[in-house]
């Protein structure tokens, strides 16, 4: 698969490419995650409904890209990319906050 202009494979694009290739700054785009923060109140879920939430997003019609990467894909993907960074980091620091009480 290529994705701007490099060959890639679908798990390197979720990881990092979707960040990198758009031309997100890493920090800033932390930043801007954590401030949209949701509340800390949000209830905690379990590793199965996690895989379930995932199992819906890779179902979606037009998830696994054609061998290039288009713009629609990356445009439709990004705020999801996005979303899901939020909820893990929302997710890791309930889990942290919990083991350290």
């Amino acid at each position: 698969m290529q994705a701007f202009g490099r060959g890639t494979n679908l798990h390197a694009l979720w990881d990092s490419g979707l960040i990198e290739g758009t031309g997100r700054n890493a920090a800033a785009l932390t930043q801007r995650l954590a401030a949209a923060a949701i509340s800390s109140t949000s209830r905690i879920v379990s590793t199965a409904q996690i895989a379930e939430e995932s199992c819906k997003i890779v179902a979606a019609p037009g998830f696994y890209p054609d061998r290039k990467v288009s713009g629609e894909y990356v445009d439709r993907y990004v705020s999801v990319m996005e979303q899901q960074l939020q909820r893990a980091g929302q997710r890791l620091a309930q889990v942290l906050n919990a083991a350290l009480r």
